[in-house]
C-alpha cells in the first residue's frame, strides 16, 4: 500500500477486522487495543503520507449475533469513517485480504467500482476460521474483478472459480534495503527466525538445532514460551530488523505441515533471500525457483544434518542467485504490476 501511495494513489488501510473469536490469551492484547481506540486515523511513515490507517471497531465474524451487530451498527460507522477520509462520491477499488462476512458487508456498504481479492492463505484449512469461511470466500470471489494469489496451490484453486486470476509473490523494498556483505569466513554458528512465535512453528526441530550447538535466535511477537536454550528478541521496527538479520549465518523458516500451510508463502522469504544466506525450512509448499535455493528439512535430525553440511553445499552461485531472485521481486515492481492488472480488469 505504501508503494501505491508512491504512485500518487490515496490509500485507506483498514487494520485487521478479525477472522476468529478471541481467546482468554487475547485479553491483554484486546484491552490494549480498546484502550488506544479513539476513532482517529493515522498516517504511515510513508513520506507522501497519503496512506491513512483506520483502526476498526467490529466484532468477530464468527456467529450470527456478532454479524447482525456488525451490519446494524459497526460496519456503517466504519464505512462512514472511510468515506470521510476519501471525500469522493465513489471509491475506486476495494482491496480485500480476509474473505469474511465482515469484508463482504463492508464492500456492500462502500460499493467500490472494482474489487480485488488478494488471496494469500488457504482459509479452508484455518483451524479457527468461521464455519462458513469457504462460502463467504466463494461470494467474495464472485464479486471480485481480479483475484491475486502467491502460491501454486492457491492459483490452481482460484483459477477453477474465477476467470481473472494472477499470481504474484511478496517482494522486498529495494528503496530501503542496501546490500550487506557476505563474508567468506562464515562459521555457520548462528541461525535466526523472525515472525510470529506460536505453535505453528516446529519447535522440536528448533530445539534440536540448538542442542547440536547452533545459536538459535527467535525475533518477534511471542505467543508461547521459549526454552532457555533459545535467544529471544522482542519485535523491532523494519529498519532495525534488517540490520539485525545481517549478523546471522543462516535463516530458519521452520513451520509444521498442515492444510492451512498449503497456501502459505511467507512474505519474509524474499527478505531472507536478499541477504544471500542459506535458508532451512519445513512445512511449506514452495515453487521450484524458491525451493531449489533453499534447504527443505523433514524433521529435527534432517535440520541438523543439513546444517552440518552447509560448508560443502553452499556456493557463491547460490548466494548470487538468491540475491538476484529477491531483487527481481521488488515491491516497487510488484505494485506497478498489480495496478496494471487492476486497470485491465476494468476493461
Amino acid at each position: 500500500m505504501n508503494e501505491f501511495a508512491q504512485m500518487n494513489i490515496d490509500v485507506v488501510f483498514v487494520e485487521n477486522t478479525g477472522i476468529r473469536s478471541p481467546r482468554l490469551s487475547d485479553a491483554k492484547r484486546l484491552l490494549k487495543y480498546l484502550s488506544g481506540f479513539n476513532g482517529n486515523t493515522k498516517t504511515t511513515d510513508n513520506e507522501r503520507s497519503n496512506v491513512k490507517v483506520v483502526k476498526p471497531l467490529v466484532l468477530p465474524p464468527t456467529n450470527l449475533i456478532f454479524r447482525f451487530l456488525n451490519r446494524a451498527f459497526f460496519i456503517p460507522r466504519l464505512s462512514n469513517k472511510i468515506r470521510k477520509i476519501v471525500r469522493e462520491e465513489k471509491i475506486d477499488v476495494g482491496y480485500v485480504y480476509l474473505p469474511t462476512a465482515t469484508s463482504l458487508d463492508l464492500l456492500k456498504d462502500l460499493n467500490p467500482r472494482s474489487v480485488v481479492y488478494d488471496c494469500v492463505s488457504n482459509f479452508g484449512g484455518h483451524p479457527s476460521a468461521p464455519v462458513d469461511i469457504l462460502d463467504t470466500e466463494e461470494r467474495l470471489v464472485k464479486i471480485s474483478n481480479l483475484v491475486l494469489t502467491d502460491s501454486d496451490f492457491l492459483y490452481d484453486k482460484m483459477t477453477k472459480k474465477h476467470r481473472n486470476v494472477n499470481k504474484i509473490h511478496h517482494g522486498v523494498n529495494l528503496r530501503k534495503l542496501s546490500f550487506h556483505s557476505y563474508s567468506s569466513e562464515i562459521s555457520y554458528g548462528s541461525a535466526c527466525y523472525f515472525g510470529t512465535i506460536n505453535d505453528k512453528l516446529d519447535f522440536e526441530s528448533i530445539y534440536r538445532l540448538a542442542e547440536s550447538g547452533v545459536k538459535v535466535t527467535l525475533i518477534g511477537k511471542k505467543q508461547r514460551e521459549v526454552s532457555n536454550g533459545i535467544e529471544y528478541l522482542e519485535p523491532m521496527d523494519w529498519e532495525r530488523l534488517m540490520s539485525t538479520l545481517s549478523a546471522y549465518d543462516a535463516f530458519l523458516i521452520p513451520y509444521k505441515s498442515d492444510e492451512f500451510m498449503k497456501g502459505v508463502i511467507p512474505a519474509k522469504i524474499y527478505e531472507c533471500l536478499y541477504f544471500g544466506k542459506p535458508i532451512l525450512y519445513s512445512g511449506l509448499y514452495l515453487p521450484a525457483p524458491l525451493s531449489r535455493l533453499m534447504y527443505y528439512c523433514e524433521g529435527p535430525e534432517e535440520y541438523v544434518t543439513t546444517w552440518n553440511g552447509l560448508k560443502s553445499t553452499e556456493t557463491r552461485t547460490k548466494i548470487t542467485e538468491r540475491r538476484e531472485l529477491a531483487r527481481a521481486q521488488s515491491t516497487q515492481k510488484n505494485a506497478s504490476t498489480i495496478i496494471d492488472w487492476i486497470i485491465h480488469s476494468k476493461v
